[in-house]
């Protein structure tokens, strides 16, 4: 189907251009017509058959018929699709240029020069010879084009067959040839045809203006009466002035007209006196220059005919502007002597073109003919150099095909030293081929699985888990997907040391690999993330089996260069087909469910179920929300005062509270790790600074007792370089003193880049804002650590508060943190206080400051604002 579509197409192509060519023949000076329309018929003879040529150029005549003259001329184009379809067939391998020359000379030239005598009348011999050659040099030129476009362009690609046409040397010589002689004499004729006119119509203007001159002296010598009687058609004066125009010159016309085209008098005898000369009706008039036209007959001949009766005419007027002189030239006999000239030029063409064949084909003879016997005696080379069978080669004079030559037989007798050598090579190819192999699995191995751990690599998950899942469509079997994240391994990594990390990862792939079956397969996909694929799964039972294993592998510590480590995993699973049909939807599944598990403390498996895609979307919608807060001003600050052991206020916390339109009050601890997430947290420390410092201000303003007002500096806005930049320009704008403010960071903070970390401290203690470490003995930190941080408080966390009264160990880790503290003038706060008995405690361990609910939860700054009226608890 689209082989046909492919031929309809290049068959449309090629009769529109051929109808377009016929109906748009180029017509130059003098009458002389080219036409290209056989170019693209003998494409359609050649590509598709006789018949449809014949047809086609039928259609193109008819056509023809009704809207064109001279139909006569198509004689030829039938006659050259026939002769040359005949040449196709009885002589294929021949050249279709010399057959086509040979039709024009012989077939082509008496069907033209016939239709162009008998049918119009051109008798006179200058012409019709003219005529018949450039009809001659026309239908060689176009054969010529046709046989370079069938040879050279790649019609099998464009038709859709299968190879294509070779191209023989012989060939390719004779084109350059013919196309080395035949266009440059083209372009000589067509540049010497308009020099020739040129010089033509410049004489016959010279000539012209020579007329007037006389004219209009013989016209000066007259009486002012005798004009005055010629312009009234005087007999006398007329019958005078057509003597002078007679004697003037005999081979132009020269006519004298009132303005109205009226003749007076003139020298040829087909005109008179008193008959009206319009000159422009039922021609074509080109006007050369103010004065000189180019007249040329519109009727229904041929166009050398119409310009052999057309003429040059001059326009003038003279004496008065009463009476105009026109100079009518014939163009005839100019277009009889160019023709000649043609010729005499065509006649040297083809004496010159014999000669180029003549040397062409002694060319082939020098070149073709050795490469031809080259050609034929390197075919089957290898099958004789194979047999040792003698190997005649032929010999050249010229250079280069000589050294081609000897270059085969330098080749040939190295491969026959090669086929001697071929067994001892075909053994060493065996040992290579052994040891490609051997590297292919090499690469394999470094392609598809982990250099760490030796597990496979998310590129064979990649590749497995569609794998799996197509073999479960076709089985009819379930397959779970557990993807397991390492809890604390950044911990590990920053406080150990990446080596640390990357032994632990050994030893966690290691007992994944002890659960490996025909079922199992554990993959490494990057970090920390590991993926257990189980096949062939019965139930969800069979799943927790695997799921117990892998919580058995955190429940001991785990040795790591001679430390005892605590590590956690969190594990979630989805299942084919109930939790997804396709790799994707069953991955993202796992992985929303493994999130959800890192939400619960220590080892969890958590089987992915909608509740938590919900839960996913709902942080989404959060996070959403979270970007339009800032800007819909559904940010407040609460405050929590800090009290001292005589219960007295001491300073504030600055706390956000976001309460959306939609979701109400929004807790801190679910939108602050989305901030963090989503890079708002930013914005939002920023904003916390600002109208912290600014209602603190506004207090002391108001008069309120001048306090210390703490914000929290998330870790990720702390490694922010801009932060000092940041607090000196907050406190520039609210113009609050810098003792009256104060930062707390996380121990997580001085975790990464610590001495990044103490720099950064020294410039914010610089600006003389203090700096407190929140909720410590939480993380990893301890006061060893802290020495030689440039801090002033620790906040003591809550785990060592709460119900610190009835806990010993807890009691003696929080005074033992007191007292050291102490000893490093560390002011210590301790938060979250809810008891008396919590309260009594801490004051019994000398703790500075306190804070928690039994004095007040975070309220408004107009709550707050009582405490400072009334700052004693």
């Amino acid at each position: 189907m689209e082989l046909n579509r492919a031929k309809i197409i290049m068959f449309v192509i090629l009769f529109s251009l051929a109808f377009f060519t016929r109906i748009n023949v180029i017509e130059l000076p003098l009458g002389i017509t080219i036409t290209f329309v056989s170019i693209f018929l003998l494409l359609i003879l050649r590509l598709y058959n006789l018949r449809t040529a014949l047809l086609s150029a039928l259609l193109i005549h008819l056509i023809s018929v009704f809207n064109f003259q001279f139909i006569l001329w198509d004689i030829g184009m039938f006659l050259e699709l026939v002769f040359i379809s005949l040449v196709f067939r009885y002589k294929p391998k021949s050249n279709i240029v010399i057959w086509g020359a040979l039709f024009w000379v012989f077939i082509g030239v008496i069907s033209s020069a016939w239709v162009y005598y008998f049918a119009f009348d051109l008798k006179y011999e200058s012409v019709l010879i003219f005529s018949a050659a450039k009809d001659i040099l026309n239908g060689v030129f176009n054969i010529l084009v046709f046989d370079i476009l069938l040879t050279y362009l790649p019609f099998h690609k464009w038709m859709r067959q299968r190879s294509p046409k070779t191209i023989d040397i012989k060939q390719l010589l004779f084109h350059l040839s013919c196309a080395s002689m035949i266009l440059p004499f083209l372009l000589y004729a067509t540049f010497n045809l308009w020099n020739s006119i040129e010089t033509v119509e410049k004489n016959l203007i010279q000539s012209a203006e020579q007329n007037v001159k006389q004219v209009e002296q013989e016209l000066k010598s007259w009486n002012t009466e005798d004009i005055l009687s010629l312009k009234l058609f005087g007999v006398i004066q007329i019958g005078y002035l057509e003597q002078f125009l007679a004697t003037t010159t005999l081979q132009e016309e020269l006519i004298v007209t009132t303005t109205d085209g009226i003749i007076i008098a003139t020298n040829n005898d087909m005109y008179q006196p008193k008959d009206y000369f319009d000159w422009m009706i039922e021609n074509k008039v080109q006007q050369v220059n103010p004065h000189f036209y180019q007249v040329i007959p519109d009727d229904d001949t041929i166009p050398v005919h119409k310009w052999a009766n057309g003429y040059y005419l001059y326009e003038t007027f003279i004496d008065s502007p009463e009476l105009k002189l026109l100079v009518k030239q014939p163009i005839k006999p100019h277009q009889e002597k160019i023709f000649s000239e043609f010729v005499d030029q065509f006649m040297f063409l083809t004496i010159f073109v014999l000669f180029a064949l003549v040397f062409s084909i002694s060319l082939h003879r020098l070149l073709a003919k050795t490469l031809n016997r080259l050609a034929k005696t390197t075919n089957g080379l290898a099958r004789k150099l194979k047999t040792f069978e003698p190997v005649q080669w032929p010999a050249s004079r010229i250079t280069e095909i000589a050294s081609l030559i000897e270059n085969f037989k330098a080749m040939s007798v190295g491969l026959q030293n090669m086929l001697k050598e071929s067994n001892k090579l075909n053994e060493k190819l065996r040992e290579q081929a052994e040891e490609l192999k051997r590297s292919e699995n090499m690469l394999h191995k470094l392609a598809f699985y982990d250099s760490l751990t030796s597990l496979p690599n998310r590129q064979y998950f990649q590749q497995y888990l569609p794998t799996t899942i197509q073999e479960a469509k076709y089985k009819k079997f379930n397959v779970a997907v557990l993807f397991m994240d390492l809890n604390q391994f950044k911990q590990i990594n920053d406080t150990l040391g990446h080596s640390a990390g990357d032994e632990l990862l050994k030893f966690i792939a290691n007992k994944l690999v002890e659960l490996e079956t025909s079922k199992v397969q554990a993959f490494r996909l990057s970090g920390d993330e590991f993926v257990i694929i189980v096949k062939e799964v019965a139930n969800k039972h069979e799943v927790l089996k695997i799921a117990k294993a892998i919580e058995e592998i955190f429940e001991k510590q785990i040795l790591i260069q001679e430390q005892l480590l605590h590590v956690s995993g969190s594990v979630g699973i989805s299942m084919y087909p109930a939790d997804g049909e396709d790799e994707h939807t069953l991955v993202q599944n796992a992985d929303i469910a493994m999130y959800s598990s890192k939400a619960k403390p220590g080892t969890t498996v958590e089987f992915y179920n909608e509740e938590m895609r919900v839960d996913f979307t709902d942080k989404i919608k959060i996070t959403n929300e979270l970007k339009k807060a800032i800007k819909r001003g559904e940010f407040q600050l609460h405050y929590q005062p800090k009290v001292s052991k005589s219960k007295q206020l001491k300073s504030v916390e600055a706390l956000i509270r976001w309460k959306n339109k939609d979701m109400g009050d929004v807790s801190p601890a679910l939108f602050i790790p989305l901030a963090e997430e989503c890079g708002l947290i930013h914005k939002i420390d920023q904003w916390v600074l600002y109208h912290a410092c600014k209602q603190n201000k506004e207090w002391q303003n108001a008069g309120y007792p001048k306090i210390k007002v703490s914000v929290n500096v998330s870790v990720k806005n702390f490694h922010q370089s801009q932060l000092v930049e940041k607090l000196k320009e907050t406190l520039v704008e609210t113009k609050l003193e810098a003792k009256y403010l104060q930062i707390e960071l996380t121990e997580s903070v001085f975790i990464e880049n610590s001495e990044t970390v103490i720099e950064m401290i020294h410039q914010i203690r610089q600006l003389g804002v203090s700096v407190s470490i929140d909720d410590f003995g939480k993380g990893f930190s301890s006061l060893s650590h802290l020495m030689n941080l440039p801090i002033s408080e620790i906040k003591l966390d809550r785990q060592f508060i709460t119900n610190v009264n009835a806990d010993h160990k807890k009691a003696l880790i929080a005074s033992h943190i007191v007292e050291m503290a102490h000893q490093l003038n560390f002011n210590v706060v301790a938060e979250g206080v809810e008891t008396s008995e919590e309260l009594e405690f801490l004051k019994q361990i000398e703790c500075d400051e306190l804070q928690g609910f039994l004095f007040s939860k975070p309220v408004p700054k107009e709550i707050f604002e009582q405490f400072l009226k009334a700052p004693q608890f």
